[in-house]
């Protein structure tokens, strides 16, 4: 993998860590936002777990073309069902673009593994 892709691996991780600890907390913003998105109650902490595990999955992809083509590519469609969400609800462009984003950097990892 080269210097772009661990770069951007490494903030992926950071980003489903950081975004799972605030769904399974709870976090206000969170909830706001899951509700404005209709997400179900009893998917929220399945999502944050999810979450958890992408990093995970990416942390050993870093040694692992395998695993890091499988997580990546299971980011690439969490986040593109994200950015398909928020366009359902009709999401502002501030709320749609960071999983639009997101998908779009996952998919670059996923050409780097």
């Amino acid at each position: 993998m080269d210097r772009v892709g661990l770069l951007l691996s490494v903030v992926l991780i950071v980003v489903c860590w950081v975004t799972a600890v605030a769904d399974v907390r709870r976090e206000p913003r969170i909830v706001e936002i899951m509700d404005r998105l209709e997400v179900p109650e009893r998917f929220r902490t399945p999502l944050g777990l999810f979450k958890i595990l992408a990093g995970l999955g990416l942390v050993i992809g870093l040694w692992s073309d395998w695993v890091l083509a499988v997580t990546s590519a299971c980011l690439v469609v969490y986040f593109a069902l994200a950015t398909c969400a928020h366009l359902r609800v009709r999401d502002s462009v501030t709320d749609t673009v960071p999983a639009a984003v997101l998908c779009m950097v996952s998919m670059i990892v996923l050409a780097a593994s």
